[in-house]
């Protein structure tokens, strides 16, 4: 809905940028998203030890892979879904959300500052 977006940080201006362009820049919070007709026992275990997966989040019925790298995680997960005869009933691949991109760039600024503050006292 809109063509510039501004991330304000301590009333300070710390990206400006397309929303498109701001989410491209944070390449680490890709995921693939999956959520199967029956899940199998011990099926968020096998996901973990895929190769591409940084980490697995169950979020209602679907899983979310996190990833730097969603073609090879899908290749792996195609795998593991015809060789443990799984049902996907949906897969998408996602993208960061703005939310995701305001705290990547705020939130560990944030972080800081807090234990900064804890240690001074």
């Amino acid at each position: 809905m809109c063509d510039r977006v501004a991330i304000i940080n301590r009333g300070k201006i710390v990206a400006i940028d397309t929303p498109e362009s701001l989410k491209r820049a944070i390449k680490g919070v890709q995921s693939v998203e999956v959520a199967f007709r029956r899940e199998a026992p011990g099926l968020q275990a096998k996901l973990e030890r895929l190769p591409s997966v940084k980490g697995v989040e169950k979020r209602g019925d679907k899983i979310r892979l996190l990833t730097d790298d969603p073609p090879r995680v899908l290749k792996e997960l195609w795998r593991l879904i015809q060789d443990n005869k799984l049902e996907p009933i949906t897969m998408n691949t996602l993208g960061p959300s703005l939310e995701e991109v305001f705290l990547e760039l705020t939130g560990k600024a944030m972080e800081a500052e807090v234990i900064h503050k804890k240690e001074s006292k």
